[in-house]
């Protein structure tokens, strides 16, 4: 189970990092906003699917 746990949370985490980097290109960022918005997307993504994951397995 924790594997499968632990392969979500990075599926999530490139998921989100990668919406990211979408919107960055979409708004024509520099690379510093590239870096900080996949980080934060990433991040956010992470949490929020490992906080589903948590709440949904009870």
């Amino acid at each position: 189970m924790e594997v499968i746990l632990f392969t979500v949370n990075i599926i999530a985490t490139i998921a989100f990092a990668i919406s990211g980097v979408l919107v960055a290109a979409r708004h024509k960022l520099d690379w510093i906003g590239f870096v900080f918005i996949t980080c934060i997307t990433g991040i956010g993504g992470r949490n929020l699917a490992s906080c589903y994951i948590r709440f949904a397995s009870f």
